[in-house]
């Protein structure tokens, strides 16, 4: 009888047993240059004893979309965030795993207000500054006035994961 040995995923990366993670695919230019793929990712399922079409042919999806000619893949679009789950059984056995395709904005202020969510500058500092980012002056017990500068690094990850308190 057929069974579903393994699933596995190309162009992302595996965490744990279940959970695989992918960078958002933006089509263009890249801002920063990176490693990773381009294309969409495709989930494999092995299966046992023969791994062959005809056991392929018995496998149930569900999650990810079907890859003309190859009854034991499927496709996943990195142009969104999202947390997909994809499953794939033969009868009484599944194999089940979720694919996070993140992506994260990030900011760097450099003038203006220090937003609330950010540590205060003055906290542990002998000579504080104002509250604000940005270049400016302090004036220091044995060199005189000190030039400084503060930046506040902001980042936005989606899709965001909710942590359990255990």
């Amino acid at each position: 009888m057929a069974s579903i040995s393994k699933l596995t995923i190309t162009n992302a990366k595996r965490i744990d047993v279940t959970n695989w993670l992918t960078v958002r695919d933006v089509f263009g230019p890249q801002e920063i240059p990176h490693p990773s793929p381009r294309g969409d990712c495709v989930v494999q399922a092995d299966t046992g004893p023969q791994n062959n079409a005809a056991e392929w042919s018995q496998i149930v999806w569900s999650g990810a979309e079907p890859i003309s000619g190859k009854p034991n893949q499927r496709r996943i679009g990195r142009q969104a965030t999202a947390k997909t789950t994809i499953s794939a059984s033969i009868g009484s056995t599944s194999q089940k795993c979720v694919l996070w395709t993140m992506w994260a904005d990030v900011s760097v202020l450099t003038k203006g207000s220090r937003p609330s969510q950010a540590k205060p500058w003055s906290a542990g500092v002998p000579f504080p500054g104002p509250d604000q980012c940005g270049a400016y002056e302090v004036e220091s017990f044995s060199m005189g006035k000190n030039a400084r500068g503060q930046i506040v690094a902001g980042c936005e990850a989606s899709p965001q994961r909710r942590r359990q308190n255990h």
